[in-house]
């Protein structure tokens, strides 16, 4: 018998009506308590695994840890003692490093074969040191948005921006970032890998100032408070049904 948690989520940044948000647990209706070798239990899921505590009193600093209900019964509910700061996209990305691999379509917890190939030609085309921008057409219905979260877990990118031609798609997509979408749960990216920083931009920004204090990210609309590099290479992912396209400058 499990327990059950809901999201928790870092405490988000507000630049006028744009809002970065980061997912650090994911709820989950069947969490796993666990012993490690040193005798420590943790809480485990598809999307990380975390300390448990037993203090009567919920510290609101520190790493996050699991407090479990005095009773146990079906799907009790974790409540969250630690911090709630955002990770840093810096630890993000490193935390990508070999949380995918590349298994053929054909076998557990992988891509579809549109995806997986789709992803073996993206990394094929920007190993090739070629800087026109690459096209990615696929058919509605493969999961193109997945293809992408792929991608970003595969090809660590510093930051990615995602253009969609309405709100209603901005914010599906967005969500689908903030949760890396199905990767985890079907065990296609490894549970190590931590969900993204994702800014929403729903409006202008007052001036310049308020931009440049908005933290970087590492998913769709992304603040971004530089000069872009010359010619940074981009990443499209078109299809007939939504249009989604994705830009990353800087692989």
């Amino acid at each position: 018998m499990g327990y059950r948690t809901e999201d928790v989520w870092a405490t988000p940044h507000v630049a006028g009506k744009n809002v970065v948000r980061q997912l650090l647990v994911p709820a989950h209706d069947n969490v796993e308590v666990l012993e490690t070798e040193s005798g420590l239990e943790v809480v485990n899921t598809p999307f990380g695994h975390w300390s448990v505590t037993r203090a009567d009193k919920l510290p609101t600093e520190g790493p996050l840890a699991a407090r479990l209900p005095a009773r146990r019964s079906k799907n009790s509910q974790i409540r969250w003692a630690g911090g709630r700061e955002a990770v840093q996209a810096s630890d993000v990305i490193r935390s990508f490093d070999g949380a995918i691999g590349f298994t053929a379509h054909d076998q557990p917890h992988s891509l579809r074969r549109p995806q997986i190939a789709a992803l073996h030609s993206i990394v094929g085309y920007q190993s090739s040191g070629l800087s026109e921008p690459g096209v990615v057409v696929m058919p509605t219905g493969t999961g193109k948005t997945e293809t992408m979260l792929a991608w970003l877990v595969a090809q660590q990118p510093e930051r990615v921006l995602v253009v969609v031609p309405s709100t209603a798609l901005r914010d599906q997509i967005a969500t689908k970032f903030e949760t890396l979408g199905i990767l985890q749960l079907e065990g296609i990216v490894d549970r190590s890998a931590l969900r993204p920083r994702v800014g929403r931009l729903e409006g202008r920004f007052v001036d310049e100032a308020e931009a440049r204090s908005s933290p970087t990210c590492n998913g769709p609309g992304r603040f971004c408070t530089s000069e872009p590099p010359p010619s940074p290479p981009t990443l499209s992912s078109k299809g007939s049904g939504s249009h989604e396209t994705a830009a990353c400058p800087g692989s």
